[in-house]
C-alpha cells in the first residue's frame, strides 16, 4: 500500500514523489511539454562533470581532452567570477597538458 503525496504521484522522497526537503520536484510527461525548460547554465555544468569523468577515465584520449578543452573554455566563458574563469581555465588547460 504506497501512500500518496500531495501531488498525487506517490509519497516518499524523489522525483514526483512530494519529497519534504524543498526541493523542486522532476518535472515529467505528465506535466506537458510546457513545464520542462532548457536551463542552459546547468547543461553547462553537467557538460563539464560529464567531461571530466570522461577525461579522468581516459586521460590520454585526444577526442576527450579536445571536448573537455571546448567545454571547460565555455565555462570560462560564461563564469560570473574571477576566481571561477580561474579555475575553468586551468581545467581546459590540464586537458592539453598545458597545466
Amino acid at each position: 500500500d504506497q501512500a500518496v503525496g500531495p501531488d498525487g504521484r506517490g509519497g516518499g522522497d524523489g522525483p514526483g514523489g512530494g519529497d519534504r526537503s524543498g526541493a523542486p520536484d522532476v518535472p515529467d510527461e505528465r506535466d506537458g511539454p510546457e513545464s520542462v525548460s532548457f536551463d542552459a547554465d546547468a547543461a553547462l555544468r553537467l557538460a563539464g562533470h560529464l567531461a571530466e569523468i570522461a577525461w579522468l577515465a581516459a586521460p590520454g584520449d585526444s577526442g576527450i581532452a579536445a571536448v573537455k578543452r571546448q567545454v571547460f573554455s565555455a565555462r570560462a566563458d560564461a563564469a560570473t567570477s574571477t576566481m571561477a574563469t580561474g579555475v575553468f581555465l586551468w581545467a581546459s588547460e590540464e586537458a592539453s597538458g598545458d597545466a
